[in-house]
């Protein structure tokens, strides 16, 4: 099966400027990269023989194959525009489905693997930034209302993966019953209150708690740009607290854009490809520290 979808996604005229990689041949450093930039889901990479994965250049689109379902398509938007990249994904379920006939019930839907797939089989997810919803203690109550009004909150890397960096995934549980564009306007709405109830955690927390914020930023601060050696997950925490001095003008000399880059950086699979060869866990956090040090030295102030 994996070949027959192979050649079928060859045949795609928007499939153009890809990758094609079977997972039993991917460097596990590479592997780690992709899982990291969430291009590639972990459940496939531990599958390994019998997956592939079809991955556009830029990285906003990427087919897996044999990961739950026989096919996985995926598209990665920046911002709340999950319009645009439900229509790539669109063309691309649409050209493959016109060449392999997927398993369609007209009263059910796509017959997926996994029951709670079946239906329109689609999973639309925003990832959001909520530090001060979380220093405010609030995070496990918008968790909760979630929830009960049918969507997921998970950690940034999915399902069953630790929570770091004040970084949360929302998704919609139930894939029966509703269209693609009416999963998508709903997930769109609540994302709209969630990022609202941020805002005023933030303004609230500027207003009457301000010196805790400050120690918060300058202690992240004194972590990244002191430490000799940082796991993972301490860095991004700290580099999560120093995003939010940026967003609230308390941290001068480095910008958002930078902190998402060394947010990458630091994360384990790409040290390892940055240096070419796999790293010792204890190696890894000399050198996420080292690396952090020089770059925050240079340049970010706390004020």
């Amino acid at each position: 099966m994996r070949w027959q979808i192979l050649e079928a996604a060859a045949q795609i005229d928007g499939l153009t400027d890809v990758s094609v990689m079977c997972m039993e041949e991917i460097d596990p450093v590479e592997m780690a990269v992709l899982v990291e930039h969430r291009v590639v889901t972990p459940e496939l990479c531990e599958r390994g023989r019998g997956g592939a994965l079809i991955l556009a250049s830029s990285n906003e689109l990427s087919v897996m194959v044999n990961e739950e379902d026989h096919v996985r398509i995926q598209s990665l938007s920046p911002g709340l525009d999950l319009a645009e990249a439900w229509d790539r994904v669109r063309a691309v379920e649409r050209a493959l489905d016109h060449r392999l006939s997927f398993a369609f019930d007209p009263e059910l839907g796509y017959l997926t693997s996994c029951p709670s797939n079946i239906g329109t089989g689609l999973r639309a997810s925003v990832m959001l930034h909520l530090p001060c919803l979380v220093l405010s203690g609030r995070i496990q109550g918008i968790g909760n209302s979630m929830q009960k009004l049918g969507f997921a909150i998970r950690g940034a890397l999915g399902e069953r993966r630790e929570t770091f960096g004040e970084l949360f995934q929302f998704s919609n549980q139930s894939t029966l019953g509703q269209t693609e564009a009416e999963v998508i306007h709903e997930l769109e709405r609540y994302i709209r209150v969630i990022t609202t109830a941020e805002e005023d955690a933030r303004r609230w927390m500027l207003a009457h708690a301000a010196s805790q914020i400050a120690d918060q930023i300058a202690r992240a601060f004194g972590l990244l740009a002191n430490a000799w050696k940082l796991t993972a997950t301490e860095a991004l925490g700290a580099l999560s607290m120093l995003m939010l001095g940026v967003q609230t003008n308390m941290v001068k000399g480095i910008s958002g854009t930078r902190i998402v880059q060394l947010m990458h950086t630091v994360q384990s699979g790409s040290m390892q490809l940055s240096e070419g060869t796999e790293i010792a866990p204890d190696r890894r956090d000399f050198l996420r520290a080292r690396t952090l040090r020089k770059t925050l030295s240079q340049l970010a102030v706390v004020e």
